[in-house]
């Protein structure tokens, strides 16, 4: 096939993972309809990464932008701001990353001030990864927050996962004086429904614009994108039933 949108037959659906559920297991770009085909909202192309094992498909929205080192204000490839916070308030989990490089510009300071914005204006509270570990330079919250010169990369990595907080719509930076740099990088909007149980998905399908369940395998994650994987199971209506393989 040569276009580059795979369209399905039985219809649009509203998330890579509907597509999945229903067979597809290419990862590739299709068109989803976040409010369905009655709604108001035009469909639109998505990448969708497809795991084989166990099933489900993520929904990625990319953005125009590369190596930011100013103020810019982002749009999504495709998606209007109005099919994006649809997408994320019709889905069970989204996240969205960013690396930002250093050299004496901390992340969080005072005197100097990166401001990112979601639909909510300013995130103030971001923590880095390396303070969920506790291993950030100086005790900081975050490397760059040491405030350190250095000729070798110093960098942080951040991920948003409130749904309130996405996606990021702006990125304010004042100007370095000589010497100093300031780079982020921000990777695409990423949403997932996976819900935690055959219940959930029974019950709440109208919300995350699922189609109604079946009788069949679904894949399930118990603990909500926490620390443990998600895993198959078969769905017997409300009942979860966890398969016994010999």
């Amino acid at each position: 096939m040569n276009n580059c949108v795979l369209y399905l037959l039985t219809g649009i659906r509203p998330s890579c993972n509907e597509y999945r559920n229903t067979g597809s297991d290419k990862s590739y770009t299709y068109l989803i309809d976040v409010d369905g085909h009655k709604g108001a909202l035009q469909p639109f192309p998505v990448y969708c990464q497809m795991i084989v094992q166990p099933p489900y498909g993520s929904t990625i929205v990319h953005h125009h932008l590369t190596n930011i080192t100013s103020t810019v204000e982002f749009t999504y490839i495709y998606a209007s701001y109005i099919q994006v916070t649809k997408l994320i308030s019709n889905s069970a989990y989204c996240s969205q990353s960013f690396r930002y490089h250093c050299s004496e510009a901390p992340l969080h300071s005072t005197n100097f001030d990166n401001k990112i914005y979601g639909p909510n204006n300013t995130m103030d509270d971001l923590t880095c990864d390396c303070h969920s570990d506790e291993s950030c330079l100086n005790n900081e919250k975050c490397n760059c927050d040491a405030n350190l010169a250095s000729e070798t990369d110093i960098s942080d990595y951040v991920t948003i996962s409130t749904k309130s907080q996405l996606p990021i719509t702006k990125i304010e930076m004042k100007k370095l004086s000589t010497g100093k740099y300031a780079e982020f990088v921000v990777e695409p909007l990423i949403c997932l429904n996976i819900l935690r149980s055959c219940y959930d998905i029974m019950t709440k399908f109208d919300i995350y614009g699922n189609n109604p369940l079946v009788r069949q395998y679904y894949t399930i994650d118990p603990d909500g994108y926490g620390n443990h994987p998600p895993f198959m199971v078969y769905c017997n209506y409300i009942v979860t039933e966890i398969p016994i393989y010999g």
